[in-house]
């Protein structure tokens, strides 16, 4: 309990920006860690497929962490609840709700993913004109 505590009062606490040798997996673990019951009670699975050849990086575990915690839980907000368009308020939720988070290096570059079984957001909201 006290490490939770801690965890979160780091990811919260403003202008820390502590940049040390960090691994990006063990952020990205630590902060589903802090997030499991919000995912359980909103029946959202995570699932997690994270390269062991993602090398250490020097971040700020805690920007890092303060970044996946946004996403993560934006994917639960869109696959939940409802969001505000331009046109007003629509409905997302879905039945099956999961969360994807991967890790991987392409050549010197660690590239993360995270995606969601949310609705999306449509093109026209994106500012893309569909043409057929």
């Amino acid at each position: 309990m006290r490490d939770t505590v801690k965890k979160l009062l780091d990811l919260n606490r403003p202008g820390k920006e502590n940049r040390q040798p960090t691994n990006i997996n063990g952020v990205i673990e630590d902060t589903i860690g802090l997030l499991k019951s919000h995912l359980k009670k909103n029946n959202v699975e995570i699932m997690l497929n994270l390269s062991s050849r993602v090398p250490n990086i020097i971040a700020s575990p805690q920007q890092l962490g303060q970044i996946f915690m946004n996403l993560i839980s934006n994917a639960v907000e869109a696959m939940t609840g409802t969001s505000r368009s331009k046109d007003g308020w629509k409905t997302g939720e879905t039945d099956e709700r999961k969360i994807t988070v991967c890790s991987n290096l392409k050549q010197d570059t660690i590239v993360i993913e995270v995606s969601d079984t949310g609705p999306g957001i449509s093109n026209e909201e994106m500012g893309y004109e569909v043409t057929q």
